[in-house]
């Protein structure tokens, strides 16, 4: 079986420009613009492409795959768990950032709706992996496990996050570089319901 891939440098470049440039779009028309924001959106923009190099690319396509229609995918959660506890821990450990990033960036204001993003978003990866299995034979694997691990690793994030910024210098420094007038980092209460002004 021969394959082409889809590499990763000539994808992931220009897409994380562009990412970075409508970030900092968004921000200015809101009149939010300021290094420290501009430096979340980098941030954000580089630890997006960084996973997606990691979970997706390089990208191999199967171009005479006898069998371009098998499916790879494991719905039996913790089956490989002893067999592979470091897989699980880079799942776990690979999305911290983005729990650490949703109090900075949105409005998640609990741990619930922070591992529910955390899902959503590695359930769109493996969405794409199993798509890539049955499109092209890209030979990624859709486990069950990642969703659980992504998850995970996106509640902790999130609660590191939040009891870092009960440090008064960090959370002065947090609400400062908030892209959310109602978050977290920009003052409210975790639970509480968004100012509604008067």
């Amino acid at each position: 079986m021969s394959t082409v891939e889809i590499p990763v440098l000539p994808v992931l470049i220009p897409a994380t420009i562009a990412a970075i440039a409508a970030s900092l779009g968004w921000l200015h028309r809101r009149g939010r613009l300021t290094p420290l924001r501009a430096a979340v959106g980098v941030v954000a923009c580089v630890y997006g492409a960084a996973v997606l190099a990691h979970v997706l690319l390089p990208f191999p396509v199967a171009t005479d795959d006898p069998r371009p229609w098998r499916v790879l995918v494991h719905l039996t959660p913790f089956t490989d768990v002893l067999d592979d506890p470091a897989g699980m821990l880079l799942n776990i450990l690979l999305f911290v950032p983005l729990g650490m990033l949703l109090p900075l960036v949105t409005g998640v204001r609990t741990v619930r709706r922070a591992a529910a993003v955390g899902l959503l978003v590695s359930v769109a990866i493996e969405a794409v992996q199993l798509a890539g299995v049955l499109v092209v034979g890209a030979g990624r694997i859709a486990d069950v496990d990642d969703l659980v691990g992504n998850a995970l690793g996106t509640a902790i994030g999130w609660t590191a996050c939040v009891l870092l910024m009960q440090l008064p210098p960090l959370g002065r420094l947090a609400a400062r570089a908030s892209w959310a007038e109602d978050g977290i980092a920009s003052g409210a209460a975790p639970g509480a319901a968004p100012a509604t002004g008067g």
